[in-house]
């Protein structure tokens, strides 16, 4: 019965369905401490850390998959304990601390090497990527993301949507948003043909950011549009803040500076709560050019400007700092 409650909640944490889904994985769980069914328990407390990681709370989901990390190792289920490694890194990037989530990666790999784990070393390959690329080393993060893909494609992995989607970043990154736009459109195609509304959503901001970038400003807003509509229905806060960051990008663009402000407001109030140093920096550094160039706010201006710039120090965070200072 565990399982099946278990299964039931994969099914709607698949279709975003997550008050139902922490449903299913809480009656699951009821039932496996009262068995005492420790090898089942590690599976429940793993998707209770995905559910939480999607809803963007970062410290919950931390602790569910600590529980069932320290369950495998104790169980001595090495292949469980690679991929409990590898998720716990995704949760260490996600909450900005990169050399935690590269020492996890690195764990994970040696386990998923030596087991011949080929899923598993692919996953791992395209989070390196992602560590890379939030350091700004873009041709290292290209490196490991084009061997990732490669593999994937060998074996038909559903992570190739995703990858695409990456890749896609990476070329925005550069500014060959050519390349940048066949990437996000092969990527959207992926990820509607499989239903994952998540992924969807974010390639769909990233659409959104492309036309942005390109002066396509009607196109950039509908894609906007539907993406925040997506995630909203998800309950994807650190997403949510993503997209009206770029919804002040777009009026900042228009000479919109009242919504431009408003977006940029809500962006950062998610930030704070969520604890994102990176988000909080980047909104106020936005704030602060709003108040100096368009609403000549000096004061104001050097008030967001210095905070933001102190909060990109902290970050050792050398392609914005250059840009706050």
């Amino acid at each position: 019965v565990s399982k099946i409650f278990n299964n039931l909640g994969n099914y709607y944490l698949s279709t975003g369905e997550y008050d139902k889904s922490l449903d299913y994985f809480q009656k699951s769980l009821k039932i496996t401490q009262s068995v005492g069914n420790r090898s089942q328990l590690s599976t429940t407390f793993n998707n209770l850390s995905v559910l939480y990681e999607r809803k963007s709370d970062y410290e919950t989901a931390l602790k569910y998959q600590q529980q069932s990390l320290s369950i495998v190792q104790e169980l001595g289920l090495k292949g469980d304990i690679g991929i409990s490694l590898n998720n716990l890194g995704m949760l260490y990037l996600k909450m900005e601390e990169r050399e935690k989530a590269l020492g996890s990666f690195n764990q994970a790999m040696e386990i998923a090497q030596t087991l011949k784990q080929e899923p598993l070393v692919i996953m791992i390959l395209n989070n390196y990527s992602q560590v890379y690329e939030s350091w700004g080393q873009y041709d290292k993060a290209l490196a490991y993301l084009q061997e990732s893909l490669e593999r994937a494609k060998k074996i038909g992995d559903p992570s190739v949507a995703m990858m695409t989607n990456n890749l896609g970043q990476i070329y925005l990154n550069w500014g060959q948003y050519d390349k940048a736009f066949s990437y996000f459109e092969e990527a959207l195609t992926f990820t509607q043909q499989q239903g994952i509304k998540g992924e969807e959503a974010t390639v769909l901001n990233n659409l959104g950011f492309c036309f942005l970038l390109t002066k396509q400003f009607p196109q950039a807003l509908s894609y906007f549009q539907d993406s925040l509509k997506l995630q909203e229905h998800l309950g994807q806060q650190a997403e949510i803040a993503m997209v009206h960051n770029n919804f002040n990008v777009l009026y900042s663009s228009t000479k919109q500076y009242d919504k431009a402000i408003d977006h940029l407001l809500k962006a950062h109030e998610i930030y704070q709560k969520l604890g994102s140093k990176t988000g909080t920096a980047i909104t106020l550094n936005g704030m602060g050019m709003l108040y100096y160039q368009y609403l000549s706010d000096i004061p104001k201006s050097m008030e967001y400007l210095t905070r933001s710039l102190k909060l990109f120090q902290e970050l050792k965070d050398k392609k914005n700092t250059a840009l706050a200072l």
